[in-house]
């Protein structure tokens, strides 16, 4: 007889089985029918930005939304670590940025303002209507779009940042809008978020050390206390306030997990690290939406965009089972 430290699902698993059995690349994610994938019946909203303009050092970013939608078909339907199958809330892939998967050269091409004037309106209805929207690049650039449009409706946002780099340089290259400098022009937007809390930090200059200081707005911490314990997720969460956005660059793991990044960081977080924080965050505060960039696929190894897809399924299960245990209790009130 097995004994299970994880709580069995509430039900079968039929669902599950009629699913696996159609076996129809939807080249969505997830790999979901029309009845969890229509954009009426779901709860998150996927786009898919594979935006490469500056990337500094490894190239590869614009192939990292295709690796994941691809490796996500391949990922159990039930969660078992959190007893989680938020499929079930509904997971809509925007077609029009799915179209830029098959080209990536397409939207890689566009200047980012374009990119950006593509994006932030469709965005904005997501969050109107009620939706998660869910954004995989592509290079740190892109998440600007996602953060301004969720900033422009909650004035007290606050934004988790899980990144190896701060991203605060005025400039980078010669570029404003380099991916090393996406959070600055986040932070000196029209509509910034309230708050920045950084998390995994582990490669940081001078310019970043003083913009960060003397901001007022954000908080950086440190990939080593993280990891050895000297600052506690009790500590993280005290800082964050209002509705939350949630941005991960995947070289916040280490590099022995996730090898497939541009700028791969000595000294990263580690899968249960990042997950017990994510699940901390969303048992604290409502997360309105998140993004993962930064990854730029090995040739020979599938186990940085597995993760990576995972890691999405991970927060949408996260926030739906938040939602549902939410409606009990309001039901339950009444």
């Amino acid at each position: 007889m097995h004994n299970f430290s994880v709580k069995m699902p509430e039900y079968t698993d039929d669902e599950i089985k009629r699913i696996d059995s159609l076996g129809i690349n939807f080249n969505n994610f997830y790999n979901l029918p029309e009845e969890y994938s229509a954009y009426e019946n779901s709860r998150f909203v996927v786009f898919t930005v594979p935006y490469e303009k500056t990337t500094s050092y490894r190239r590869g970013t614009a192939g990292g939304p295709q690796a994941i939608i691809h490796a996500s078909h391949q990922i159990e339907l039930h969660d078992v670590e959190i007893g989680s199958e938020p499929f079930r809330a509904g997971i809509h892939t925007d077609p029009d940025f799915l179209l830029h998967l098959t080209d990536p050269e397409k939207i890689s091409s566009q200047p980012f303002a374009e990119t950006h004037k593509a994006l932030v309106s469709k965005i904005k209805k997501t969050l109107t209507d009620g939706k998660i929207p869910v954004v995989i690049g592509g290079e740190h650039t892109i998440s600007i779009i996602p953060i301004e449009a969720a900033a422009t409706l909650y004035p007290d946002l606050t934004v988790v940042q899980f990144d190896a780099h701060a991203d605060l340089r005025s400039g980078y290259e010669g570029n404003p809008y380099s991916h090393a400098c996406f959070m600055r022009r986040v932070l000196e937007s029209t509509h910034p978020p309230r708050k920045v809390i950084q998390l995994s930090v582990r490669s940081i200059c001078p310019e970043e050390m003083r913009f960060a200081r003397d901001s007022g707005k954000i908080t950086v911490f440190m990939a080593k206390d993280i990891s050895t314990g000297s600052v506690t997720t009790e500590q993280i969460l005290k800082h964050i306030t209002g509705k939350v956005y949630i941005t991960i660059d995947m070289d916040t793991f280490d590099p022995s997990e996730v090898p497939a990044v541009g700028t791969p960081e000595p000294g990263g977080l580690r899968w249960n690290h990042v997950a017990d924080t994510l699940a901390a965050v969303a048992d604290t505060a409502e997360i309105i939406g998140f993004d993962v960039v930064e990854l730029a696929p090995l040739q020979d190894s599938v186990a940085s965009q597995f993760l990576a897809a995972k890691l999405i399924y991970r927060i949408m299960g996260l926030i739906a089972d938040r939602h549902q245990a939410l409606g009990k209790m309001r039901n339950a009130e009444c």
